[in-house]
């Protein structure tokens, strides 16, 4: 039985509340005459997170202060974190990139998937693509892809998710 992990996308499962006091009760910051100030997030600038980070830690703490960092008013805005995530865009490669780097069979499933035209990315797609012969061989390794590594979505179609699917040239140009 499959567990029903991918009821809600976990970018707005986790990073959405995770910024809502950001949006309510903003960031106290101290202001150059000495007083506290409060930063603020516009809910449009949330939403950008999250789904630029698509639930990975280190993509949302790394698109978090890029936008942090292209402001310079009281509340950071959907333009800002826009140009901050164009400057964390290699950074956000090489993540990714790192996160690529698995072993053995891992690693053929990646391949085997990375080559597939996305609407043509199923199990059985990519077990062929590996030389296998049904797509039960597979099934094992892509459940740890999904479950443990929260790299793929399963389903009818196979798709990337997180810091790899930002690898594949989903980054904000």
């Amino acid at each position: 039985m499959r567990l029903p992990l991918r009821l809600i996308s976990p970018p707005l499962v986790v990073c959405l509340p995770a910024l809502q006091p950001l949006v309510l009760e903003g960031w106290s910051v101290s202001s150059p005459c000495g007083s506290f100030d409060a930063v603020h997030i516009d809910p449009a600038a949330q939403r950008r997170i999250a789904d630029l980070s698509r639930g990975e830690p280190f993509l949302f703490q790394l698109a978090g202060e890029r936008a942090w960092l292209a402001g310079d008013g009281q509340v950071i805005s959907d333009e800002e974190v826009v140009r901050g995530w164009r400057g964390a865009a290699g950074e956000a490669e090489r993540h990714g990139a790192w996160l690529l780097l698995f072993a053995g069979g891992e690693r053929a499933l990646r391949e085997a998937m990375s080559v597939l035209p996305d609407d043509e990315r199923s199990a059985t797609a990519s077990a062929r693509q590996m030389g296998k012969l049904q797509a039960a061989e597979i099934g094992t390794t892509a459940r740890r892809f999904e479950i443990l590594r929260g790299i793929i979505s399963r389903g009818t179609r196979y798709s990337f998710v997180g810091a790899v699917a930002l690898c594949r040239g989903l980054v904000v140009r």
